[in-house]
């Protein structure tokens, strides 16, 4: 199941939010992206559709996506 709460965008897994999506820069132009998903739910795609809610709403406000990663963090960037 997809939530939505407050610019919160959420894959919820038997009532508990197993990962998240939110913005943590905004400005007029652009917003960043920050996910995280709970180490014992990765590797099922959640992140994937969190942050896809996220950029729909990001884009639907005509705003350039953003998102970065740590360098050694191999699985944020595939």
């Amino acid at each position: 199941e997809l939530a939505r709460g407050s610019d919160v965008f959420a894959v919820v897994v038997d009532g508990v939010a197993v990962s998240e999506a939110l913005s943590v820069r905004e400005d007029g132009t652009s917003a960043e992206v920050w996910v995280h998903t709970d180490p014992g739910h990765r590797r099922r795609g959640y992140a994937t559709q969190a942050a896809s809610a996220w950029l729909g709403s990001v884009t639907e406000r005509r705003l350039i996506p953003f998102y970065s990663h740590e360098r050694d963090n191999v699985a944020s960037r595939n």
